[in-house]
């Protein structure tokens, strides 16, 4: 699992307050392992690549490359303690064969073949389960138990905004337009949270931004019961200027009240002839800058942003219901539209 570069910093300042700077590339790679074993690290140290650093001790963690093998030889580190950290068995050439070929190929260049070199440099090797130090007897490997950092266990922030954003494979240059704006709205915000749809190539484009979840495309009845069981604060629904675009509907606005949100949407034919903003939506102006300070906004002020949501249930319950046929009243209803 690669944690995001800013929980893998605030971690590190909290775990390690006089180790080097920001984390590299390299440390990235490693984020679960630090989070989840902080005290096997120790709290104090350098970082150089995979391998945290003391005076006395430099522990490799799970990798090894040739800069590693250079720096950390016996004779180059004099008295320094060499260990071996690996939270999962890397050094059996038979279990990586049971893994997925590419990733077991990664495994094999970055741990599996330095093995011998392991066995002769390090001075000490560190598991994490009872079962790698059974299967490791022979070098008297030491068990490191879990140890998560703190902030791992806290759950989402209690005035925390959900924002999704649903678009289908047709809407490849909204999710281009949108990146920027929810960069922005994240960097700024650290109690928004964010939801998209998309393929490999949205995942690719979106997934370094923190607190983003990208989930696969998927079936009608599947996507139904997502959106039955989650919940939204606030649904994005931008429209780029196009032919094909003015033929669309304003359906998404039934999608995210069923999510228990409004939509914020262009402020174009297809969603200004149906959202009354600022009552059960808002619409803006397809500006980037105005976008982003919306959701700010919006951010910083729970109480509109659940009014909003309450009046958009409101009004897709009215769509839905019978001619002459009142909508549930807000104690009946519950919190996401359920049919």
């Amino acid at each position: 699992m690669k944690l995001s570069a800013g929980l893998l910093a605030r971690l590190r300042n909290k775990l390690w307050p006089r180790a080097s700077a920001a984390p590299d590339a390299a440390q990235a790679r490693l984020g679960s392992t630090l989070a989840y074993f902080a005290d096997a690290l120790g709290h104090e140290g350098e970082w150089q690549g995979h391998v945290l650093c003391t005076p006395a001790q430099a522990v490799i963690v799970r990798y090894v490359d040739r800069e590693t093998r250079r720096r950390f030889a016996r004779p180059v580190r004099g008295t320094q303690r060499l260990v071996y950290f690996m939270d999962d068995d890397l050094l059996d050439e038979s279990v990586l064969a049971e893994l997925p070929k590419a990733y077991a190929d990664k495994l094999r260049a970055q741990a599996g073949a330095h093995r011998d070199w392991l066995l002769q440099h390090c001075d000490e090797f560190w598991v994490s389960t009872p079962a790698l130090a059974r299967k490791y007897a022979a070098l008297q490997a030491r068990v490191v138990p879990l140890s998560p950092a703190p902030e791992l266990l806290r759950g989402a922030q209690a005035l925390s905004l959900r924002i999704a954003y649903h678009g289908s494979a047709a809407h490849r240059a909204e999710l281009e337009w949108l990146r920027p704006i929810l960069a922005e709205v994240l960097e700024q915000a650290p109690n928004v949270h964010v939801e998209l749809i998309g393929d490999h190539s949205i995942n690719r484009l979106f997934r370094e931004l923190p607190r983003t979840t990208i989930l696969h495309p998927m079936s009608w009845p599947n996507y139904l019961a997502h959106t039955r069981s989650v919940r939204a604060d606030i649904g994005l629904a931008p429209l780029l200027a196009g032919g094909f675009n003015a033929g669309r509907g304003p359906v998404k606005f039934f999608d995210y009240a069923r999510m228990g949100a409004a939509t914020l949407a262009s402020d174009g034919p297809v969603f200004a002839e149906f959202i009354r903003h600022d009552n059960d939506g808002l619409l803006l102006p397809n500006d980037p800058e105005v976008w982003a300070d919306t959701l700010l906004a919006l951010a910083r002020d729970p109480g509109r942003m659940q009014r909003l949501a309450r009046a958009a249930q409101q009004r897709a319950w009215q769509q839905a219901s019978p001619a002459g046929t009142a909508a549930p009243s807000q104690a009946d209803q519950p919190l996401c539209l359920q049919s």
